[in-house]
């Protein structure tokens, strides 16, 4: 039902993955990686199967298919823009080499510097189309 192409000049091989250490994140094995360069195309089938969370700050969606649970990207709009993550678990064919970070804890982070951190680091190109 969800459906994502992903498209850079940067291998993915070569993006830094990022685990978030909240529970949310960890017990959907969330693993993040992203490239400001990149385009991220996502297409949902059946809308009625795409679930979302938002934290109390409401600033990102996180999409998953609410068939099976699988938390598969993330969408954040900004200034005019729409920027994105994915879950590298979801990839076809997830690169052995993926550099992992350490698990980030952004708990105390004002809603600004969330944004601006965004902003630099998550893809910047996202078109998510639903239904149809």
């Amino acid at each position: 039902n969800i459906r994502y192409e992903l498209a850079s000049d940067v291998p993915v091989a070569q993006w830094a993955a990022r685990f978030c250490g909240c529970e949310f994140c960890v017990r959907h094995g969330g693993v993040y990686a992203s490239h400001p360069s990149a385009a991220l195309s996502v297409a949902v089938g059946d809308p009625e199967h795409l679930g979302r969370y938002r934290f109390a700050t409401a600033s990102a969606n996180f999409c998953f298919c609410g068939t099976c649970g699988v938390l598969v990207f993330l969408t954040c709009d900004m200034g005019g823009g729409v920027y994105g993550l994915v879950n590298m678990n979801t990839l076809d064919e997830r690169p052995a080499e993926l550099a992992a970070a350490p698990v980030m804890s952004y708990e105390g982070e004002s809603p600004e510097a969330r944004l601006l951190r965004r902003k630099e680091n998550w893809i910047a190109k996202v078109k998510v189309q639903i239904g149809g």
